[in-house]
């Protein structure tokens, strides 16, 4: 019996669609859960979740914490949920899912396609996160610099000839 386990980072509607697409690819599956304790309850109503793990710390989701729970387990696929095509905006999900011990990871889009997550695309990703953190960065460090030049300039008083 394959053992599946879903990082749950989007909302229960998208983990509705989810669900009926991992009955199909794991029929006989084992379905576990790993939500934050406020998603415990309504996670818990789900026929097709086997076993809801909780998050036990606030915020978002970090690979310097891995909850004990899952140290010690083995899963066959960990899926992360994302709520849009490339999984942009979810690295730190993406990151947290490479502390968890499994045989493969699969990023599960808007769109339900399941995506191979491997660590060649994660770094990639991390990169051009990073480029357009500095690009955007920069960018503003220039442009509140010249807003600054015209604030100074516009109120040195002005002399009259």
């Amino acid at each position: 019996m394959k053992k599946v386990l879903i990082i749950r980072s989007t909302g229960f509607q998208h983990l509705d669609r989810i669900l009926s697409k991992l009955r199909e690819a794991y029929p006989q599956g084992e379905i576990c859960l790993l939500t934050h304790q406020h998603g415990k309850p309504l996670a818990q109503k789900y026929a097709d979740i086997n076993h809801v793990y909780v998050y036990p710390y606030t915020g978002a989701f970090s690979f310097l914490r891995v909850p004990k729970e899952l140290k010690g387990q083995h899963f066959d696929a960990v899926i992360v949920p994302v709520g849009n095509i490339t999984g942009a905006g979810f690295l730190n999900v993406l990151l947290f899912s490479f502390r968890v011990r499994t045989d493969s990871r699969l990023i599960c889009n808007i769109s339900l396609d399941l995506i191979p997550l491997t660590r060649l695309a994660l770094t990639a990703s991390l990169l051009r996160s990073s480029v357009y953190t500095a690009i955007a960065g920069g960018v503003t460090a220039v442009t509140s610099l010249l807003f600054l030049l015209l604030w100074i300039m516009s109120s040195l008083p002005q002399r009259k000839r």
